[in-house]
């Protein structure tokens, strides 16, 4: 398990909420696993896994920008 920062929510119908981390994430594979309660109630979960590719020598970090939708 990882330390997060606190959950924000941007605004808008569809919004994605957004939960930072208090640093970048080390090369290799990750999973996350969410929970949350929908409005009548019931728990809705799931997970979802990515990969974060080793740097290339020389190249820079910027920070990244959410998906456009």
């Amino acid at each position: 398990a990882l330390p997060t920062g606190p959950l924000a929510r941007a605004t808008g119908a569809g919004a994605p909420i957004v939960v930072p981390l208090p640093r970048p994430l080390a090369a290799g594979r990750y999973t996350v696993r969410w929970r949350t309660m929908a409005r009548d109630g019931h728990v809705l979960d799931g997970q979802y896994g990515f990969t974060v590719a080793p740097a290339r020598p020389g190249a820079t970090t910027a920070a990244a920008a959410p998906a456009a939708r």
